[in-house]
């Protein structure tokens, strides 16, 4: 029965394991990358869902509470835990308690695609594997020594992009949107990420970064590989951010590579609209601060900010504390990208 469960998971499994795709749990049994293209990754998912399998009926592992609930539980990472307690009850007609539930999902989840600390201990093999198979991919890795542990290293922060993207830009426009985002699991820090535009208006994922914080000492080392692997020698590229702070610091900073007048830097104005709508919730003000923005034409944008001051002059004065050349496109002096 276990078997059939196994050839039911690998069906699901092949079409991402098979030929040069293999799955990151298992790049610490590759002792030599550039012997990747030769493996058969649906017969190693195979066997190592069953091992995984097996193991999961033996000694300190039946918290795992049956091969059922561990197959539907891999099937679904987002299964909620009120619905494993059912699934268990009708394996094994044994009702268990919410925590152990979860501990045991916890477990399942950590078996098949190990532990948050053994997938950060992989990341250095999977980066060399990208690179390795998409020759002149970048990837950098910033280390600094654990503060307890002698000969133990922590990772502080990584960048890298894909050649294909890093070529493909220097053929696009010259807008690059960068930005952060949380990250929610268990080591939390934040996904820095770099877009350009296609010719169809489509989202063009430059590069990424991967840092504790948006803070005044990674924005700029972000800023800086921006710069010396993608952007290149090209010059008038328009970077569209918000107004954090810690990126306006480093985009004024010439050593990171994007200084007026070679570069512009424009403010997003949904970001722009979404701070202006915190301090005065109003729809009426919200649809004219976003024509005021919009529109190209100097007498239109006046017509807009007087009627905004008519509604609420403090609004007004909110407006005003912005550069009007950074959030609008009557005042951005004729600059086709910016």
């Amino acid at each position: 029965m276990v078997l059939g469960f196994v050839f039911i998971m690998a069906a699901r499994n092949m079409g991402k394991a098979c030929g040069y795709r293999m799955p990151l749990n298992l790049l610490p049994f590759v002792r030599y990358v550039k012997h990747i293209s030769t493996y058969s990754w649906g017969s190693a998912c195979l066997a190592y869902l069953y091992r995984r399998l097996c193991s999961a009926g033996i000694g300190y592992k039946t918290e795992l509470c049956g091969s059922m609930t561990l197959l539907q539980v891999i099937d679904t990472l987002e299964i909620p835990i009120k619905t494993i307690i059912p699934l268990i009850n009708n394996e094994h007609n044994h009702i268990v308690g919410y925590k152990k539930a979860w501990r045991g999902k916890q477990i399942t989840i950590e078996e098949v695609y190990g532990s948050w600390a053994t997938t950060y201990q992989a990341l250095p093999m999977f980066l060399a594997a990208i690179m390795k198979t998409n020759p002149g991919t970048i990837a950098e890795i910033n280390v600094v020594p654990h503060a307890k542990e002698r000969g133990t290293s922590v990772c502080k922060r990584i960048f890298w992009s894909l050649k294909a993207m890093m070529d493909g830009w220097q053929h696009a426009r010259p807008v690059i949107s960068i930005d952060g985002t949380f990250l929610k699991e268990r080591y939390r820090g934040k996904l820095l990420i770099a877009l350009g535009v296609d010719s169809n208006n489509h989202p063009y994922p430059l590069c990424y970064g991967l840092v504790d914080e948006e803070t005044y000492e990674n924005w700029p080392w972000f800023l800086q590989r921006l710069r010396r692997y993608v952007c290149r020698q090209r010059t008038g590229v328009c970077i569209i951010s918000d107004r954090a702070s810690s990126i306006i610091s480093a985009l004024r900073d010439p050593q990171n590579g994007f200084v007026e007048p070679l570069d512009i830097h424009s403010l997003c104005l949904l970001h722009v609209r979404s701070n202006f709508c915190s301090h005065h919730p109003d729809g009426e003000l919200k649809k004219l601060m976003w024509k005021a923005g919009r529109t190209t034409q100097v007498s239109k944008h006046d017509a807009y900010m007087s009627r905004i001051g008519e509604i609420s002059p403090t609004a007004l004065q909110y407006l005003a504390t912005i550069p009007v050349e950074r959030w609008t496109l009557s005042h951005d002096s004729g600059v086709r990208y910016g």
